[in-house]
């Protein structure tokens, strides 16, 4: 299923080039900057995923790409969406393929929105810690048990009982390390970044990662892994700020134009990188949006 639509363009005719200090010429022609983003229904719509535990080493949304955005998205929503909660929205991962490299900051990022919020909590160790502990750590823990890509220790699992079975039960080698470790880097003031990944189920007979029984066990398991996210959010009395919860998929780069092309061209080529790391079955339909500044 392709990400962008002809009806997601916002406009029919041409694009405009921007002005002058925001093009630069390559050996493919004119370059502009852009800005894309959607909203997904999931953690299933990036096919590769990490878990950024250190959002405050995470590159974060501008000011003006915040009112950009939430410009865009009170259009699909019953309430206003305040450009203050997006630009606090918490970095949670990246996606990438398997020949990625360099800097993450070029590739997609996925934030979760607490519309809410109005300040920064990439810093809040009190926040952090329930974040870690009690939110997001059962829900990968648990995504990995049930991948059937690693063993699963413990007394459910295994035929014979261990001693070390962990206080949980069962265990896998993937079990994310608790939030005081991690904690402990921003109390020092240390600034790289530490990340593990989602199961990946890409590198075997689904290389895409999308249909096939590896994609639709990924769906389901990452589905499943954002439901119970967002309910210890919306059950927890220390994350009253942080109630309803929505994520968002956000990619700043560059897209090669030349003058006059129509603007659906733009969105399709745009879409077409974006379909490299998205699976668009688990995207709000007419979320994409694609900005040249």
């Amino acid at each position: 299923m392709s990400l962008v639509k002809t009806s997601d363009a916002h406009q029919r005719g041409t694009a405009p080039l921007p002005t002058t200090g925001s093009l630069f010429t390559s050996s493919l022609g004119t370059s502009c900057a852009s800005l894309s983003f959607a909203l997904p229904t999931s953690l299933a719509f990036f096919k590769r995923l990490t878990w950024e535990q250190t959002p405050w080493t995470s590159q974060k949304i501008s000011p003006h790409n915040a009112h950009i955005i939430a410009s865009h998205l009170t259009s699909l929503s019953p309430h206003p969406i305040a450009p203050e909660a997006i630009q606090h929205a918490l970095c949670f991962g990246v996606s990438y393929t398997s020949t990625s490299n360099g800097s993450k900051d070029s590739y997609p990022q996925l934030f979760v929105v607490f519309p809410h919020l109005r300040r920064d909590i990439s810093r809040d160790e009190k926040f952090l810690r329930v974040w870690h502990d009690e939110v997001v750590k059962p829900a990968f823990d648990e995504a990995w048990k049930e991948s059937g890509l690693v063993k699963v220790h413990g007394s459910e699992r295994d035929a014979i009982r261990r001693l070390n079975a962990r206080p949980s039960g069962t265990w896998t080698v993937c079990d994310a390390e608790p939030a005081e470790s991690i904690l402990r880097r921003l109390q020092k003031g240390n600034k790289a970044s530490i990340h593990v990944s989602w199961p990946d189920w890409t590198g075997s007979s689904d290389p895409t990662g999308g249909a096939g029984e590896e994609g639709d066990q990924r769906a389901y398991i990452f589905d499943e892994a954002w439901i119970s996210m967002k309910g210890m959010v919306d059950a927890h009395p220390d994350l009253a700020e942080m109630q309803e919860p929505f994520l968002l998929a956000v990619h700043r780069g560059n897209v090669d134009v030349v003058q006059g092309m129509d603007l659906v061209k733009v969105h399709e080529r745009v879409g077409q990188y974006w379909e490299q790391f998205a699976d668009s079955r688990f995207m709000t339909p007419e979320s994409f949006s694609v900005d040249l500044y």
